[in-house]
């Protein structure tokens, strides 16, 4: 799939990637792909939580990098998931997103769902702390 990907431009890019993810999620709820629409969320299409960590866990096997669950518990579309995923992959033509702006995505997703007052300003400081370190991330499940 990456060697597909790295030959492809750009524009061309994000269809494969969304029928990779339409097929992946097919087999997972044993259901059509032509049932499943690529404008559709994750939790449109009734994917639980165990639902979202295999399909993680596909996508890190088969396209080879960390997608936090919680991207997938982000209201986001097939299409916007195909768009985060191609920025993270390294297909040698610098479209991949540094690790700033995935912890500044996680930082601004879980603050929009657990908190209505977060400035801008402090959401920028708290990934700069996470980045630095400064707040080691903590395992609640052991």
């Amino acid at each position: 799939m990456i060697d597909v990907l790295s030959r492809l431009d750009n524009s061309e890019r994000q269809p494969v990637v969304v029928n990779f993810l339409i097929g992946e999620i097919a087999r997972i709820l044993q259901m059509p792909e032509e049932k499943i629409a690529h404008n559709c969320t994750i939790q449109d299409l009734g994917i639980d939580s165990l639902m979202a960590m295999e399909l993680a866990t596909t996508i890190e096997v088969k396209l080879g990098i960390d997608l936090p669950v919680l991207t997938l518990a982000d209201n986001v579309t097939l299409d916007g998931l195909a768009n985060r995923i191609i920025n993270m992959l390294d297909l040698g033509d610098n479209n991949n997103i540094s690790t700033n702006n995935s912890v500044n995505d996680i930082v601004t997703s879980l603050a929009k769902i657990h908190a209505e007052d977060f400035t801008e300003e402090e959401m920028q400081s708290i990934t700069k702390d996470i980045d630095s370190n400064q707040i080691a991330p903590k395992r609640l499940i052991k």
